[in-house]
């Protein structure tokens, strides 16, 4: 009898046999993944999407909106290669800018504190490109967004970030430097934020309370180390943008040498030796160009006789300065927005507790690169080269407008150029770098600008208000100092090198600017131990400098502006010095007989240089300076006749350099000629030159203006 199936015992973990044909059994514990749909989405595939083919695209056919989600992507090589991407589409279509730069900008900026190095590196390189070709008006609208985003990436946790908000910093001084730098003593401001980043990268351990007046409050915050590299570039950074916010003014006209308001910025260490500041600006204007030539008024003399030459309404008396011509009425509105920029005042206060600030980073860069780069024998490492030559253009631009303004600058740049006189002339050598010596005269043109204002600072004159016996007088009793100036002005004056071996460089127009108030503290200061002799050393270079520089050079302007106002401060009753030039000096006589032949070399490529030796002429004879003795008038008459017109051997008579300048210009050179030769109008060289001058104005306009002048 077979068994019961109830009792047929089944055995654990039994394996199913496998039958031919069957396909396997399906486990118990199967999880079913199928699904039915009637459609597939597929938002990102072109297969699905119909773009506008009207629309820009790059090779990778990406439009502009696919580019700005590229920058949100979170693969950093993805955010990186979107920046290509960007450049590659405005450079094919530029027109398309102007409509898409504010969602480019609003997304651009929140990329600067990326945590991704690559990715900041492209997005400071397509800033690069950028901005340079946008117009500045349409970047400055945007620059709340950006600001906003690098003044955070420069409090950020990771010091990387923060330096490389310094180089975005850097970008954006160089499009936008104003909104950078607006509201810098403000710390509500983007400027304020600005600064504080700086000093908190610089010097974290030192908190800088803009309100505060008293001493610096320690904190127990751990101070960032930076390497040389990344020191470099927040030092660079920081002199660019303390040269934004203290010196706007003067650096725009050291970039625009040859105009009246950069010729004046030039003498503004005059002011100090004279009653006022009114009695200053009108001396400081007798000389200067008009900024616009072609703005001037003409008139027909003819049809309205009333009107009198100019030098008629001239005042001769000594004490007396001569009136406005027509000319100087058109720059009246620029004078006086000058004189009330000048009346604006920085707070004093703010820059000396900033100068109080920086005084320990200053005087450690110092300490850590003078030796390491002023070594004889030795080369200089690039780095510190650059972070010393940046420390010391920071000096410059906090103390070179403020000086007289505060005692405490005083002191500070005492300190600061005490660590600094045992290298001067700095000589910077490299077997490697053949612009290290470019860059020494960098560096010894500031320090004998630093080293003028000080000394300038410690005359006494109505305008100080410190008394004398509280300020030091290192810089006074220094004899070394002032000797080795005279020396090193003269040599560079005369194009010589620091060393037989070395080749002089020439002197350019900003650092002619420089320069001058060093020479006039030398000049002028009879307080100072120099060497006997030392001073007229500096004066015989300076104006040996004047007689053989080139009148196509930008510096030449700026030569006979200086050398012009030594001669006629002679004559200004305002003046409060000591420096009078020798009445019979032959370097003064020579230097003035070389007027004409200027004349003649810039002709009408130089109108500026022009203006400033014809009113030269003009004022010299107004105010019937000594300088103009009866020989060196006599040679200045007989020479000023090519001018007019030349008398060829062959070709007979030929138009001199007269007839190619401007209107405004020509009567001014004739007011010259009536003035010089209404005195010994009967001498052989006055007859000369009024014949010259006839024939020169017979077939021109300003005839009924010469015979004018010459019948009155």
């Amino acid at each position: 009898m077979p068994k019961s199936a109830k009792k047929r015992k089944v055995a654990d973990f039994s394996k199913a046999k496998l039958k031919l044909g069957k396909g396997k059994k399906t486990p118990s514990n199967v999880i079913d993944t199928s699904f039915k749909a009637r459609s597939i989405a597929l938002p990102t595939q072109s297969i699905t999407t119909s773009k506008d083919t009207r629309e820009p695209t790059t090779k990778r056919n990406l439009s502009f909106d696919d580019l700005l989600a590229h920058l949100k992507h979170y693969n950093a090589n993805t955010r990186k290669e979107a920046f290509i991407g960007l450049r590659e589409l405005f450079e094919e279509h530029w027109d398309t800018l102007s409509l898409k730069l504010p969602p480019l900008v609003n997304a651009c900026a929140r990329i600067i504190g990326d945590e991704d190095a690559g990715v900041r590196r492209a997005l400071a390189d397509f800033f690069k490109w950028l901005f340079p070709r946008i117009p500045q008006e349409d970047l400055v609208p945007h620059s709340p967004t950006l600001l906003l985003f690098t003044t955070s990436a420069q409090t950020h946790i990771f010091p990387e970030i923060r330096i490389d908000a310094i180089r975005f910093l850097d970008i954006l001084l160089e499009a936008i430097p104003q909104p950078v730098a607006e509201g810098w003593t403000n710390g509500s401001t983007h400027g304020g934020r600005v600064l504080l980043g700086y000093l908190g990268i610089l010097n974290a351990g030192v908190v800088f309370d803009q309100g505060a007046a008293g001493p610096l409050k320690m904190t127990s915050t751990t101070s960032l180390v930076l390497s040389p590299k990344s020191k470099l570039v927040v030092i660079k950074s920081l002199a660019t943008f303390l040269r934004c916010c203290l010196q706007s003014d003067m650096d725009r006209s050291e970039a625009s040498p040859c105009t009246a308001s950069s010729i004046r910025q030039s003498s503004t260490y005059l002011l100090s030796f004279f009653t006022n500041r009114t009695a200053y600006t009108t001396f400081s204007s007798l000389i200067l160009p008009n900024e616009e030539h072609q703005n001037q008024l003409s008139w027909d003399i003819a049809k309205d006789p009333v009107i009198r030459p100019y030098f008629s309404y001239a005042s001769w008396a000594l004490d007396q300065s001569p009136p406005w011509s027509l000319s100087d009425l058109s720059n009246i509105p620029t004078s006086l927005t000058e004189i009330a920029s000048d009346e604006t005042r920085t707070n004093h206060s703010f820059i000396a507790h900033l100068a109080g600030t920086l005084q320990p980073i200053l005087v450690s860069v110092i300490l850590d690169c003078t030796p390491v780069i002023c070594s004889p024998g030795s080369n200089a490492p690039g780095n510190e080269v650059e972070i010393f030559l940046a420390t010391v253009q920071i000096i410059r631009a906090i103390y070179r407008p403020l000086l007289q303004e505060s005692d405490a600058l005083f002191n500070h740049l005492e300190t600061l150029l005490g660590y600094l006189i045992p290298y001067f002339p700095f000589h910077l050598r490299s077997d490697h770098d053949n612009k290290l010596s470019a860059v020494s005269q960098e560096l010894n043109i500031y320090f004998c600008e630093l080293s003028s204002l000080m000394m300038l600072a410690q005359v006494q004159t109505p305008q100080n208000t410190v008394p004398k016996s509280t300020r030091p007088r290192k810089f006074l009793a220094d004899a070394t100092l002032t000797d080795r100036l005279v020396k090193y002005i003269s040599q560079l004056l005369r194009g010589e090198g620091l060393t037989d071996s070395e080749v002089g460089r020439p002197l350019s127009a900003t650092f002619y600017r420089a320069l001058l108030p060093t020479i006039w503290a030398l000049l002028s200061i009879s307080e100072m131990r120099i060497q006997s002799g030392a001073n007229d050393q500096a004066l015989e270079a300076l104006l040996e400098h004047g007689t053989k520089i080139s009148a196509t050079s930008a510096v030449k302007p700026l030569s006979i502006h200086f050398i012009g106002q030594l001669l006629l401060l002679g004559t200004e009753p305002h003046y409060r010095g000591h420096f009078k030039l020798l009445t019979g000096d032959i370097r003064v006589r020579e230097w003035l007989d070389h007027l004409p032949r200027c004349l003649w070399e810039a002709g009408e490529r130089h109108p500026v240089t022009t203006e400033v030796v014809l009113r030269l002429l003009l004022r010299l004879h107004q105010r019937n300076s000594k300088r103009l003795t009866p020989p060196v008038v006599a040679s200045i008459r007989s020479k000023l006749v090519p001018y007019f017109t030349i008398n060829h051997p062959t070709r007979g008579q030929l138009d001199g350099p007269f007839h190619k300048i401007s209107g405004s210009l020509r009567r001014l050179a004739l007011d010259v000629v009536c003035t010089i030769c209404r005195e010994g109008s009967s001498l052989p060289e006055s007859k000369s030159l009024r014949v010259a001058v006839s024939q020169a104005v017979a077939k021109t306009g300003e005839r009924g203006y010469w015979e004018h002048l010459d019948s009155s």
